[in-house]
């Protein structure tokens, strides 16, 4: 059974660990190659959650994708409601996210604490759906609807 330390700031030791990390790994492709953070998740995101995986001593961290989650064309629900505690972002179902193309961004998954980091979330998310990448999405494909239903 693995226990989490929290910090006064309220993140375990963990969490601070894979954040320290990924802005470690950041800093030094920001610099390296002069991209953003959104250039880097558009076309270099599993470059970059490799390296971070690469740089990381936690060998349960995983690169993921939208892929990750899905099961036959579909997002396995039990799966994500069970394990990750995902639940669709307010205003969109599954039906619909079902729908989306959500393209092949990748991203580090922590299984232990049910957490997504990318280039422009280091911090870390609870949801994938809430990935800026990922968000942009999702208002592109509401709005989309939006018009066609108009």
């Amino acid at each position: 059974m693995k226990v989490l330390i929290c910090l006064s700031n309220g993140m375990s030791k963990r969490r601070d660990y894979i954040i320290k990390v990924l802005k470690g790994v950041l800093k030094g492709v920001l610099k390296v190659t002069g991209m953003t953070p959104q250039q880097i998740n558009h076309g270099h995101c599993r470059v970059f959650a490799q390296s971070v995986l690469d740089a990381s001593d936690l060998d349960d961290l995983e690169i993921a994708n939208v892929q990750t989650f899905k099961r036959g064309g579909l997002f396995d629900r039990n799966v994500l409601s069970s394990k990750w505690n995902i639940h669709p972002p307010k205003g969109i179902k599954w039906d619909d996210l079902d729908q989306i193309d959500f393209k092949s961004h990748a991203w580090v998954a922590d299984p232990v604490e049910g957490l997504h980091y990318d280039a422009e979330a280091p911090q870390g998310v609870k949801s994938f759906f809430e990935l800026p990448f990922n968000r942009r999405l999702i208002k592109e494909y509401l709005h989309h609807k939006r018009h066609l239903n108009s």
